[in-house]
């Protein structure tokens, strides 16, 4: 083993099981050679004439920088570590199953290529004219900010994260099946993509010129959005309600919430709806639909209309159904009838198909309308000379049951509760009494105050109001 330095013409041979070592520098014309099982160690950096080969099934290790004009060429099962930078004429191979890491940056005209199992991990920001190329399998992580002539590309089957946000120029490329998710406000002129089953989630608000468009199996939500009950309701629709509707319907349903009377009812159709199934389906809960029966006529934004002698709105089931609101002694009825019909005389607007136990019936000339909360007796009260308007007949005690239009209070009446009725609730109709009027609005639930009822009266004529139903 030398000692010194070597003489240039001097040639260190390889051991065949051992090691070589060689403590000084070594001159511009020796060579150290690979050894068959052993490892190459070099203690002084090489000379730009000399190049240190790889061993055949150990590792290469060079402690100090390669200069301008060396290769450190690729192993086959082992892993090549580089500690210093690369200078701009090197160039760092892949290795077919190891890892290659670059503790420094690369330039501006170097690529950091794909390790077809592996995984390329930079460290600091890529230049605006390299390319941080996709992985098969893995995962591409930005931490600094994309220039604008860079494109974070697609991933198929991960998730593509940016910390920054994105300056005019740049676009988002949707994933496949993972989550595009956008730290920061997107500019005007930035699109963030669709993601066909994922979610799209928008942290900050997006500029005025950009759209955040809908997933296919998602819902897109924004702070202070949709009311839930809202949403399953107009979701609920076969036919997409307009944005218009969504928006009174979303402001009913929170007016309700807030006011306390929401949690009471048991049934809430909005006859004046833009199609006859969302007219018949119950807002209140979505699950159930009122049937119309004998083809009463549907106006859409206006309502049902019967014909005084068959046609009429089933509501399927009994006002007390099992669970329901509506009991004996803390019960309510309600409708907005927007249209009345010339014909003459008492018509039944709400009840039941069997014996009176609920009921409302007006009429549009002189004389009386009758009512029945929980009780047998059709009660008579002072009628306005006109069918329309809002109606609402509500027990909250045993012994009292009353009557309110959109004015308040019409007449309390002293008649103790006996039963509520066991046969289906309707509309258009009461026992055997049928109306040709037209009606925007039913319901049904629990005792409603008389503040209670006065709420609910204006937030329904708010909502017919908008769409010209009132």
């Amino acid at each position: 083993m030398a000692i010194g330095q070597l003489a240039a013409a001097a040639l260190s041979l390889s051991l065949s099981a051992g090691a070589l070592s060689v403590v000084s520098q070594i001159a511009g014309a020796g060579a150290a050679y690979s050894q068959g099982s052993g490892a190459l160690s070099i203690g002084r950096p090489l000379s730009s004439a000399g190049n240190a080969s790889a061993s055949s099934s150990g590792d290469l290790f060079v402690v100090r920088g390669l200069s301008a004009f060396t290769t450190a060429p690729v192993q086959t099962v082992a892993t090549l570590q580089v500690a210093g930078g690369l200078s701009g004429a090197s160039a760092a191979t892949s290795q077919a199953s190891g890892a290659l890491t670059i503790q420094r940056n690369f330039i501006a005209t170097e690529n950091a290529t794909s390790a077809s199992a592996g995984a390329i991990s930079v460290t600091a920001s890529i230049t605006a004219s390299s390319a941080a190329q996709s992985l098969s399998a893995g995962l591409l992580t930005v931490q600094k900010q994309v220039a604008a002539s860079t494109s974070a590309p697609s991933e198929a089957g991960a998730t593509l994260t940016v910390s920054k946000g994105f300056d005019a120029a740049g676009v988002s490329a949707s994933a496949t099946t993972g989550a595009l998710s956008v730290g920061n406000a997107l500019s005007a002129t930035t699109l963030a993509l669709s993601v066909p089953a994922g979610a799209l989630n928008v942290v900050r608000g997006l500029a005025a010129a950009s759209s955040a468009p809908s997933t296919a199996t998602a819902v897109l939500s924004a702070g202070g959005g949709e009311d839930a009950d809202a949403a399953a309701y107009l979701n609920a629709q076969t036919t997409p309600p307009s944005s218009t509707e969504r928006s009174l319907v979303n402001t009913l349903v929170k007016g309700l919430k807030t006011d306390g009377i929401w949690i009471k009812l048991d049934r809430l159709s909005l006859l004046a709806a833009e199609t006859a199934q969302a007219a018949r389906l119950c807002l209140r809960n979505p699950t159930k639909s009122v049937v119309a029966t004998n083809l009463p006529a549907f106006t859409a934004n206006r309502g049902y209309m019967g014909d005084a002698t068959s046609a009429f709105l089933d509501l399927g089931e009994p006002f007390a159904f099992a669970g329901a609101n509506f009991v004996l002694d803390s019960a309510s009825i309600f409708y907005v009838c927007n249209l009345g019909s010339a014909t003459v005389g008492l018509q039944g607007h709400i009840g039941s198909t069997g014996a009176l136990r609920a009921g409302i019936s007006a009429r549009n000339n002189a004389g009386n309308n009758t009512f029945a909360i929980g009780d047998s007796t059709a009660s008579a009260y002072a009628g306005t000379g006109a069918r329309t308007g809002f109606r609402c007949a509500s027990r909250v005690e045993s012994t009292t049951k009353r009557i309110y239009n959109a004015d308040g209070l019409v007449t309390s009446l002293a008649v103790t509760s006996t039963s509520v009725s066991a046969t289906n609730g309707c509309a258009l109709r009461s026992t055997a009494s049928y109306s040709d009027d037209r009606l925007a609005v039913l319901g049904s639930g629990g005792g409603l105050t008389a503040a209670e009822i006065a709420n609910l009266n204006t937030r329904l004529n708010t909502y017919l109001t908008a769409k010209g139903a009132a």
